[in-house]
């Protein structure tokens, strides 16, 4: 795992976020990406997916933040191997 970049990017009309990136990996072996929400008021949200055979990888997510209308910020997180990558959002367009 060499590098990972994350573009997080919320909606105004409507409460989501988009969620860009690339992966860089050191080799081509498996990567698992996992995208996390957290924020007051609901429980946390993930997914994942699991890459092989590259040793670049494009990240494209759209999360939706409707249990978090009403509550408050989210935190998105973005773990690939070592790194992780943070971003604290607004909930809009509830």
């Amino acid at each position: 795992m060499t590098g990972l970049q994350v573009t997080v990017t919320p909606a105004s009309d409507y409460p989501e976020v988009q969620v860009y990136g690339t992966v860089t990996a050191s080799g081509t072996g498996q990567i698992t990406v996992t995208v996390t929400l957290a924020g007051p008021g609901a429980a946390t949200q993930s997914t994942s997916e699991t890459e092989s055979g590259r040793d670049s990888y494009a990240i494209s997510h759209t999360l939706y933040l409707n249990p978090w209308c009403g509550h408050g910020p989210v935190t998105v997180t973005v773990t690939a191997g070592a790194d992780s990558k943070s971003t604290t959002v607004p909930v809009s367009g509830c």
